[in-house]
């Protein structure tokens, strides 16, 4: 295989599998949105078919087929990011690459097991009681400052170990998850009419950045994998 080959097929299959992601990402947005519409629309006629088939596609629902994309999407990056803490020769990268699997292996785990979930509601109970959530009474706006304290933690070992693009390319694949995860939850729960509106058009904005941010995440990892086996097998140094 030519030198010329490699350098020109690098960033090959990240490209491919985040076009793919985004793809997949899209149907399941438009399915959503469609499947809400038109189950807001038949509540008067009690066709349980299409509520079975729309609660298969509901990003709201823990026991859908986005449920299970946005699991094996952590698992995934949980397993890429294994896969470059065991790749890494020396000890500070692997145990931060080791972390990063951690985290999306659990982050996995919690997309079924909505640990995050239980977490949060026992936070607003301890603190606002039986209020409802609101957009200034909402047990987001207590955990988010620990949660950005971590990540800019780890963003701020990583420039140690990590090439400048994976961290810009990460902070885009994080800064886009959290706002779908926080900014957009907060409105959709604050909403406390049962539009279609907020089930769908709110949830599926909330969602799909989710999904978004884990697609650029999966494509900086696999972009830091072809970057490193390019400049190995090319006999360069990476910079």
């Amino acid at each position: 295989m030519s030198k010329q080959f490699m350098i020109s097929s690098k960033h090959r299959m990240a490209k491919r599998v985040l076009i793919l992601l985004l793809s997949v990402t899209f149907i399941f947005c438009a399915l959503h949105v469609s499947l809400q519409f038109l189950t807001y629309g038949e509540k008067q006629n009690h066709s349980l078919t299409l509520f079975e088939i729309s609660n298969r596609f509901d990003f709201d629902d823990e026991n859908s087929i986005p449920t299970w994309f946005s699991q094996f999407l952590l698992l995934f990056l949980a397993g890429i990011s294994a896969t470059i803490a065991w790749l890494q020769s020396k000890k500070s990268p692997r145990f931060f690459w080791g972390i990063i699997a951690t985290i999306c292996l659990i982050g996995s785990i919690d997309e079924v097991a909505t640990l995050h979930e239980t977490a949060l509601q026992f936070l607003h109970i301890a603190e606002f009681a039986e209020a409802s959530s609101t957009s200034t009474q909402n047990a987001w706006l207590i955990a988010m400052p620990l949660i950005l304290g971590i990540t800019i933690a780890i963003f701020i070992w990583a420039i140690r170990v990590v090439p400048r693009r994976t961290i810009l390319l990460c902070a885009l694949a994080t800064g886009t998850y959290l706002f779908g995860a926080v900014v957009v939850d907060i409105l959709t729960i604050s909403d406390a009419n049962a539009t279609f509106f907020t089930s769908g058009i709110l949830v599926a904005i909330e969602e799909s950045m989710e999904l978004i941010g884990m697609s650029i995440g999966a494509y900086a990892l696999l972009n830091y994998l072809e970057n490193t086996y390019t400049m190995k097998l090319s006999g360069t140094k990476q910079g």
